[in-house]
């Protein structure tokens, strides 16, 4: 039964490792919207003045917002096949067809599930190494008797 016990729980921990190296970060934050005029309550976004939007000039479409944390910040609200400072840069996952990074992502969990499986199967050759040692009953002790 401890056995069983011990290889659920190290199949369970193969699992939580390999499904970790294949997540990727969510890109689900970026701003796909134009700003307004008005202050955005959900987010406390404030509208450029003319010298800001001047000054910063967002490119490719993008908005201008200000944020106002001890300082007023200015920055560029991008559309979402734009990013960068002033939405300069043409973002490159637009570029790069998601099946090419899932298949990346796909190997590297099969590699490192791989990995993970080679070194669980060591650690119980070896754990069955030293418990059949263990209960090996000790060697036949033949007493020499010399007849005469």
């Amino acid at each position: 039964m401890l056995l069983w016990s011990l290889l659920f729980l190290c199949y369970s921990l193969l699992f939580v490792c390999t499904e970790g190296c294949r997540r990727s970060s969510d890109s689900s934050n970026k701003i796909t919207v134009k700003v307004n005029n008005e202050t955005i309550p959900e987010n406390h976004r404030l509208f450029c003045t003319k010298n800001e939007t001047r000054s910063l000039a967002c490119l490719n479409g993008g908005s201008c917002f200000a944020v106002y944390i001890e300082d007023r910040t200015v920055q560029c609200a991008c559309y979402s096949k734009y990013k960068g400072r002033r939405c300069e840069m043409i973002d490159p996952e637009i570029i790069f067809d998601d099946k090419e990074t899932g298949q990346k992502e796909v190997a590297i969990g099969l590699i490192s599930g791989f990995a993970a499986s080679i070194f669980l199967f060591i650690v119980f050759v070896i754990i069955g190494c030293v418990w059949f040692i263990k209960q090996k009953p000790p060697g036949n002790q033949y007493t020499a008797t010399r007849t005469n």
